[in-house]
């Protein structure tokens, strides 16, 4: 996931917005008059409430509001909606231009054939730079997803492209790091059967739409501890089925087991515990995939479903200390 240095944004005088029928969306400073735009076979949500609102203010207050941050990835800062419960808002890490509300315009990007949430675009947002040298930026208005992030993103989010880290950082293996992952893994290991069964329908029924889970960073999997559910955001638009190694991979967030608790000086009983815990979450997932029909691709899988059968939770799973033992569990399971 997600946020930008929106410091480095400055925002140029909003003037009264007029909403023009056309489509797509168009607020513009001209007059204080409203008008509807044309209602479409199926109404996006967003877009209906953003017609009875000053979005232009909307959007200034929910950026620059430091309260609405709610994450950060690699590219992507994402933000409450003032006013609205139901989107966020994800900018670009690299916006730097002035901009320039007496043109806002907004574009219906919903897919209304796919059926489940994973936090995806439903609206783009346009706003002119005030720099005529720089390019207009651009907003997703994404489907809020519930849910706390898994674990901890890998060390790329928080090293510069030197290895370094980024000045305000803490380092990968700091306390309130490991305490957030043992609470997710905590979380996680307790869920039920069906919130496992559950994901792997979503993640399915997305794949069918053309969209695959971005497996790199584990914190694009949300832990809702309230309804018991365990939910999916930033899935990537590329061909493909869903590999379920992959998913495993995240799931179990073993970047970080395998970079922290496979040190000689952590203790003993954090490495154990943290190990528990993940073989637990394996079982489940493994469980699910049983009951669901899925299985792992032997043939053709990736450098981190590698890592994570060379893990140490994923050999005392499979009682093996070989891949050719954890295959030949896989198989003896039946998802492989």
């Amino acid at each position: 996931m997600l946020v930008p240095a929106l410091s480095n944004i400055k925002f140029n005088n909003i003037a009264k917005t007029k909403l023009t029928a056309r489509t797509p969306l168009t607020f513009k400073g001209e007059a204080d008059s409203f008008v509807k735009a044309p209602k479409a076979k199926e109404e996006n949500e967003f877009i209906v409430w953003a017609n009875k609102k000053n979005i232009a203010e909307v959007i200034k207050k929910s950026l620059q509001n430091p309260e609405n941050k709610i994450g950060k990835g690699f590219y992507n800062c994402a933000y409450k909606i003032e006013g609205n419960d139901n989107f966020i808002f994800r900018v670009s890490n690299f916006s730097k231009q002035n901009l320039d509300f007496t043109s806002i315009e907004i574009k219906d990007t919903e897919d209304k054939e796919l059926k489940v949430n994973i936090g995806q675009q439903v609206a783009e947002i346009t706003l002119k730079s005030g720099d005529k040298n720089l390019p207009a930026m651009r907003i997703e208005v994404l489907k809020k997803q519930t849910g706390k992030s898994l674990g901890v993103p890998p060390p790329e989010v928080f090293n510069d492209d030197y290895g370094n880290l980024k000045t305000g950082e803490l380092a990968y293996d700091d306390i309130s790091k490991k305490e957030q992952y043992f609470k997710s893994l905590e979380l996680l290991s307790k869920m039920p059967l069906e919130a496992y069964e559950k994901l792997i329908d979503t993640i399915q029924k997305a794949g069918e739409r053309g969209l695959l889970l971005d497996y790199y960073n584990s914190n694009n999997i949300l832990l809702d501890k309230k309804n018991q559910s365990i939910n999916v955001i930033d899935m990537d638009n590329r061909l493909g089925k869903p590999d379920w190694g992959n998913v495993l991979y995240a799931l179990t967030n073993i970047v970080y087991f395998n970079s922290v608790y496979n040190m000689t000086f952590n203790p003993k009983e954090e490495t154990v515990k943290a190990s528990e815990l993940t073989v637990e979450i394996i079982n489940k997932f493994i469980q699910a995939m049983q009951n669901k029909h899925v299985k792992f691709n032997k043939t053709n899988y990736t450098f981190q479903f590698q890592n994570f059968l060379e893990s140490i939770p994923a050999k005392i799973f499979c009682k093996s200390f070989s891949p050719e033992g954890e295959w030949a569990k896989f198989e003896q399971l039946g998802i492989a």
